[in-house]
């Protein structure tokens, strides 16, 4: 049994010619069933195919794909959110990034669920930092920051 894609000859997979007595049969079959031999024998080579894919890998390509997703509240007190903020959450690694990419903040945690927490807090943090300070004292990417922050985040009173 073939234990993964590398241990494969996938050279063997193409349809291979009818054998001897296969031909014969073949060509005295009407041409409706000859396409129905073919792809019978198409459906077992992906078949066979599917087999040799072992369940991690594609549970290694699916890990793959980024997960967008929302915040609907920062968790942390004092904080409410004016809107959701969209959130993009990829592997890298052994580690997971999320990112909110309007506002350019990313950070990374060990699972999917750590990095959105370090990114609520992390949003919190620029939140703070940036609330205080002018504008004019901003350089063009702050200021950008600064302005969407203002929009997704504001203090409780």
């Amino acid at each position: 049994m073939i234990r993964d894609l590398e241990d494969a000859d996938l050279t063997s997979l193409p349809m291979r010619s009818c054998e001897p007595d296969e031909t014969a049969l073949v060509e005295s079959l009407p041409q409706a069933l000859v396409h129905e031999h073919r792809i019978a024998r198409l459906e077992e080579r992906v078949m066979m195919l599917e087999r040799c894919l072992p369940a991690t890998l594609r549970s290694i390509i699916a890990e793959k794909q980024p997960v967008c997703t929302t915040i609907a509240f920062l968790g942390i007190a004092g904080y409410e959110l004016r809107k959701m903020i969209p959130v993009t959450i990829r592997p890298d690694g052994g580690e997971f990034t999320a990112t909110f990419f309007d506002a350019n903040i990313s950070t990374g945690g060990d699972s999917q669920e750590e990095a959105v927490a370090n990114l609520q807090s992390l949003i919190a943090d620029f939140y703070d930092e940036l609330a205080t300070m002018p504008l004019e004292e901003l350089g063009p990417s702050l200021e950008k920051q600064k302005h969407v922050l203002m929009e997704f985040v504001c203090r409780r009173s």
